[in-house]
């Protein structure tokens, strides 16, 4: 069954799956950020300068 069958979502399931999307997005950010501000990335990048 495709989407035409069952109906198109709405414009408010549409909003809330994006907005669901960015809020994921941006937890991976500011997870990746923290990284590669941490002592422990600091010291891991430089024992590869090594």
């Amino acid at each position: 069954m495709n989407w035409l069958q069952k109906g198109a979502p709405s414009s408010s399931d549409i909003l809330n799956q994006v907005d669901a999307e960015l809020a994921a997005g941006e937890k991976r950010l500011r997870e990746m950020e923290r990284y590669v501000t941490s002592d422990t990335f600091t010291l891991r990048s430089r024992f590869r300068q090594l």
